[in-house]
C-alpha cells in the first residue's frame, strides 16, 4: 500500500501506476502472476510425489520433470505463429484451459500409483498448456503500450511470475500441513509409517486442487479483463517471459 501510495504522487515513479491499471495489461499481470503461483506450487508438491513416494533420488526426479519442459518449449515454439492468426487472448485461454485438464489429473495420485498413469500425462498437458499461455502473455501485456513505458511494463511481467513464484509454494504449503495435520489427528490408532504416507498423499491432492484453483482463476481473469485483439503490436525485440 506504501508502495502504490509513493507510486501514485511522485513525479518519477519507478511503476508507472497507468501501465498496471490499464485493463488489458492489468489482466495479463494477475494472470501470470496466478499462474505461476499454480505451477510452481504443483512442481514443489510433485517432487516430493517423486522423492518420498516413488523413491527417486533427486537427479531421477529431475529428469522426471523433462517432459514437462520439453512440453513448455514445443508448445512455446509451435504456438509462436498462431499469435497472430488468433490472438493472444484465444491463445492465452486455450493454454490455461488445457493446463486445467492436466492439474486436476494429478488428484488421482496414490501412494503407489507410479509415474506413467498420473504424472506422465498430467505434466504433459500442464507443459504443454503453460507453453502457449507463455508464448502469448507479452503480446498482451506489451502491445500498444508508450515506448517509454516498454521496460517497465517488460519487467512487471518477470515480476509477477516471481511473486507468484514466492506465493504459490507458501500458501499451498500452508494448505499442506493443515490437510496433513488434520488427517493424522483424525486418524485413531497409532501413527504407522504407512499411515503417514497416507496423510501425505491427502495433503498432496488438497495442494493439486488448489493449484487446479489458481489456473481457474487466472483463466477468469483472462476472460473477464482482457478485451479482443486480433492482432499485436508488441514492441520489436522485446525479450520473451516463458519460464
Amino acid at each position: 500500500m506504501a508502495f502504490v501510495a509513493v507510486e501514485g504522487r511522485t513525479d518519477h515513479p519507478l511503476l508507472p501506476l497507468h501501465v498496471v491499471l490499464d485493463r488489458d495489461r492489468g489482466g495479463a499481470f494477475l494472470a501470470s502472476l496466478l499462474t505461476s503461483a499454480g505451477m510452481f506450487g504443483l512442481m514443489l508438491f510433485l517432487t516430493y510425489y517423486l522423492q518420498v513416494h516413488l523413491g527417486y533420488q533427486p537427479l531421477h526426479a529431475g529428469l522426471a520433470f523433462l517432459p514437462f519442459s520439453v512440453g513448455i518449449i514445443a508448445a512455446a515454439t509451435l504456438g509462436a505463429p498462431l499469435v497472430a492468426r488468433t490472438g493472444p487472448k484465444r491463445l492465452m485461454a486455450a493454454g490455461l484451459a488445457v493446463t486445467l485438464l492436466g492439474a486436476p489429473w494429478l488428484v488421482m495420485v496414490e501412494a503407489t500409483s507410479g509415474y506413467l498413469p498420473v504424472v506422465l500425462p498430467a505434466m504433459i498437458l500442464t507443459g504443454l498448456g503453460l507453453g502457449v499461455f507463455f508464448v502469448a502473455l507479452p503480446n498482451t501485456a506489451l502491445t500498444g503500450i508508450d515506448p517509454s513505458d516498454t521496460g517497465v511494463a517488460s519487467a512487471m511481467i518477470s515480476t509477477t511470475q516471481q511473486i507468484g513464484g514466492a506465493i504459490g509454494p507458501a500458501l499451498l504449503n500452508t494448505l499442506y500441513i493443515s490437510a496433513l495435520s488434520g488427517f493424522l489427528n483424525d486418524h485413531d490408532g497409532g501413527i504407522t509409517q504407512a499411515v503417514r504416507l497416507d496423510g501425505y498423499i491427502h495433503g498432496y491432492r488438497l495442494a493439486f486442487i488448489a493449484g487446479a484453483v489458481a489456473f481457474a482463476l487466472a483463466l477468469a481473469a483472462i476472460v473477464l479483463l482482457i478485451k479482443k485483439h486480433e492482432h499485436t503490436d508488441v514492441p520489436a525485440h522485446t525479450p520473451a517471459h516463458a519460464i
